[in-house]
């Protein structure tokens, strides 16, 4: 899950939502569920919950949520009004509008992964300020599970990244 909209006074939000997604997982599975998919949780996040109750202040944060299903790899982003989208390639943020633009124009459906990180660290060296590094940002790789009929979810450690980012620079 990406957020994006944290501050000081949002920092709690971003933590809240991914509690909420985290249980409403486990309780899935402990009532006998093959698990949540990522429109699920994208529709039915905190974020609407909170909106649907009158006097309670919208979250404060967008979220990016990944998954993938029986129907192959989702991207969902949910805003702080608790509206929800489907994306085949997407970003929140500052600049997101640009980020967005500049995944349209190089989003191809039979990417294959090695090429999507690149064009997704591309992507945020667009709009980032500083020096990029191993140690300021992270990838995470939802996927098929290379060894059984499962899904998996990966974070790269920080000497992957630095491949990565040698590999565009």
């Amino acid at each position: 899950m990406g957020s994006s909209g944290i501050n000081a006074e949002y920092m709690g939000s971003s933590g809240i939502n991914a509690e909420y997604m985290g249980s409403s997982g486990i309780n899935a599975e402990y009532m006998g569920s093959s698990g949540i998919n990522a429109e699920y949780m994208g529709s039915s996040g905190i974020n609407a919950e909170y909106m649907g109750s009158g006097g309670v202040r919208p979250m404060g944060v967008s979220l990016l949520l990944a998954g993938y299903d029986h129907n192959g790899p989702q991207l969902y982003q949910v805003d702080p009004s608790g509206a929800y989208w489907q994306w085949k390639a997407s970003a929140v943020g500052k600049k997101a509008s640009t980020a967005r633009t500049f995944l349209e124009k190089r989003y191809d459906e039979n990417i294959e992964l090695e090429d999507a990180i690149g064009i997704a660290i591309l992507t945020l060296k667009e709009g980032f300020q500083g020096d990029m590094n191993e140690n300021n940002i992270e990838i995470a790789v939802v996927r098929k599970s290379r060894t059984e009929e499962d899904f998996e979810f990966t974070t790269l450690s920080p000497p992957e990244v630095k491949d990565y980012l040698d590999q565009v620079s």
